[in-house]
């Protein structure tokens, strides 16, 4: 076991209120900010154009607070002429709470909100000019994927499309990361008769929310109200914008109003979303730069191997981060035989720490690349006795999936198995349709299943009649098989015969079908190493146990929590474990096709890093399967380029 001893006496439970960064800037009796000569300088510029670059830790949202209370104390700004905005209801809450906190009551008079806030408040302010009437309705998630479903995709034209795939095509769109014009000319139509139907319902989702504030803003006197009420914008996390986001600050902004931008394009990792580290950068040309080098979250040790990795990127101009917390640990980087070595080891480290009272488990945070991550790490976890909880492969649709499938295979005629199976990755047989077909060749009586297989067997046509066909003969076949065949063999044969494979043009962090099925391949072949025999009914009772395992309640000290290197941004823990940092995992050389795609997963794998507060370790297994997927594309692993004087390596 690695004695993961720090460099000061190991003590009690530290206090229960660990201090955040923003509270290791203060001083906590005058409940003042300790500001640094930079910091001041940027809280205290009248600049019109203020571009402050700030690092991990380096308390971005203390700063606007400060820049706030300092417009509306000393330079006498009026409060309702102030707007801050940010990315998120949640920062946008806390931002507001602490501003509130700072100045008092005369902060309500400000707009201190995110984006799609900011431009509900134009269209519920003036629906008119954004095509609505007064009392239009916003579609959440479920309402827009249930109107999608039972409009457009039930039209037979457009049953071929997947929900998921249309959906992020309407994203895509009205947030001009693609032009509506270079979609295929079907999703084009699709996404037309949305956008009539929304119109019909009075109705916006999710997206219009800048989109139609744009359309507000062409209104030349209510630009002009908007641009006499405002005269000072700051914008937090300004390394997030896109393109439609940053055509609604220009319109916001008149003639007089000042700019007070604040984020940090080493931290840009939204690219799917249109955020692009060359807006910031660009833009801090033309305004007055400032750049604070302070991070008060993170040790020296840890600090510096951050500085080191994200250094490797060639296209920034940045001074290095200065640590200022204190050097207790120094970090671990560790390689290991196969991935279940590496989940134990990250148990037994947890445990090491829990168990000599250095911390808690709600301190701990492990961070991963994928969902497909997940499960090994989850069963070390649950055999250590180990709670944890967060972004769990088991709650993953794409799993669900999956299992959907295999379940099929095992018991094809059972709570309408064949029927969710068939519809697995895209649909060829919805209710609707099979109502029809059953009414038309009078097969109603029967059960659904008993349904599916006379309509396989009859000579008609309809849309995707040999899809049908194909993947039902397919998973008949494969439950045959399944009184002899191991699950393991059933597993490879299903992702042949439905086709499965990546999608190369998903950026996104969600796990797709392939990835779910093919992990659930991986587990079978571990599942079948420790039994002379292991039909797939045993190996879906071993993952029924898995899950259930993963449901389980918390424990008083918290639990350990499991998330997305993309969703830990914002946050910190006192304990990080980043794993799986290994070629073909991170960096995912599946989205590698140029220098600025492997700089893109560096800025991710520096965001991941600097969530640590105290102890940080890094891992990778060696996995004989991989082989890479960009053969032209020449990949280092990111631990390959740490030296082994600023970790310590554990073999």
């Amino acid at each position: 076991m690695l004695r993961f001893e720090p460099k000061e006496q190991k003590g009690a439970l530290p206090p229960k209120g660990r201090f955040s960064t923003e509270e290791r800037m203060m001083n906590l009796n005058a409940r003042e900010f300790m500001l640094t000569p930079e910091q001041r300088k940027a809280v205290e510029s009248r600049s019109m154009d203020i571009v402050v670059l700030a690092n991990p830790g380096g308390g971005k949202t203390a700063l606007i607070v400060e820049r706030i209370h300092h417009l509306v104390t000393k330079m006498q700004v009026p409060p309702e002429s102030i707007m801050a905005l940010t990315f998120t209801s949640k920062s946008a809450t806390e931002l507001r709470q602490r501003v509130h906190k700072r100045i008092g009551i005369t902060s309500k008079a400000m707009w201190i909100r995110a984006f799609h806030s900011a431009g509900l408040q134009l269209m519920k302010t003036f629906p008119a000019a954004a095509g609505l009437q007064d009392d239009f309705m916003i579609l959440d998630v479920a309402e827009r994927r249930q109107l999608i479903r039972k409009t457009v995709l039930a039209q037979q034209r457009f049953r071929y499309l997947s929900e998921d795939e249309l959906l992020d095509h309407i994203t895509r769109a009205k947030n001009g990361i693609v032009l509506f014009a270079d979609l295929p000319v079907d999703v084009q139509r699709a996404l037309s008769l949305y956008e009539g139907i929304m119109r019909e319902q009075n109705a916006i989702d999710l997206d219009d929310m800048v989109m139609k504030a744009l359309k507000v803003l062409t209104n030349e006197v209510i630009q002009h109200q908007i641009h006499k009420r405002f005269h000072h914008i700051l914008i937090d996390e300004y390394q997030d914008i896109n393109a439609v986001q940053e055509r609604l600050v220009q319109q916001m902004l008149g003639a007089q109003a000042s700019r007070f931008l604040v984020g940090d394009p080493d931290q840009t990792i939204y690219e799917w979303r249109g955020a692009k580290p060359a807006y910031m950068i660009n833009h801090s040309k033309k305004a007055e730069l400032i750049e604070l080098t302070q991070n008060f979250r993170s040790p020296i040790p840890i600090v510096d191997l951050a500085n080191h990795v994200i250094a490797q990127n060639t296209k920034r101009d940045r001074k290095p981060m200065q640590g200022l917390g204190e050097d207790i640990y120094v970090p671990v980087v560790g390689r290991f035989e196969n991935e279940v070595a590496q989940a134990e080891f990250v148990a037994m480290q947890i445990k090491q720490l829990i168990d000599e009272k250095r911390f808690r488990f709600s301190d701990v945070a492990i961070l991963i690349r994928g969902h497909s991550q997940t499960p090994v790490l989850e069963e070390a976890l649950s055999n250590a006795d180990i709670p944890y909880g967060g972004e769990l492969f088991w709650s993953q649709p794409a799993v669900s999936s999956a299992l959907a499938l295999l379940q099929a295979i095992e018991q094809p005629y059972y709570n309408n198995n064949l029927a969710k199976a068939i519809n697995t990755p895209s649909r060829v047989m919805d209710s609707l349709q099979l109502q029809k077909l059953a009414k038309e060749y009078e097969v109603q009586h029967l059960s659904t299943a008993d349904q599916l297989l006379v309509l396989s067997h009859l000579p008609g046509e309809w849309p995707h009649h040999s899809a049908f066909r194909q993947r039902l003969n397919s998973l008949l076949a494969l439950h045959k098989d399944s009184r002899l065949e191991v699950s393991s063999s059933l597993i490879s044969q299903l992702i042949s015969a439905f086709e499965l494979e990546d999608d190369p043009d998903s950026r996104s962090n969600q796990l797709t079908l392939y990835a779910a099925t093919k992990k659930l391949l991986d587990l079978a072949l571990s599942f079948e190493t420790s039994r002379s025999r292991a039909p797939l009914r045993d190996f879906l009772h071993h993952i029924n146990g898995l899950r259930s395992e993963a449901q389980a309640p918390g424990h008083p000290h918290g639990n350990v929590q499991i998330l997305t290197c993309h969703h830990s941004k914002g946050l910190e823990f006192p304990v990080v474990f980043v794993i799986g940092v290994q070629l073909g995992i991170f960096p995912n050389d599946f989205f590698m096709e140029t220098e600025e795609d492997l700089e893109a997963e560096r800025r991710l794998f520096y965001v991941a890093i600097t969530r640590a507060q105290k102890a940080l370790f890094l891992t990778a297994y060696h996995d004989p399967e991989w082989q890479p997927s960009r053969p032209d594309f020449e990949l280092k692993s990111f631990l390959s380029a740490i030296p082994s004087t600023l970790a310590q390596e554990v073999y």
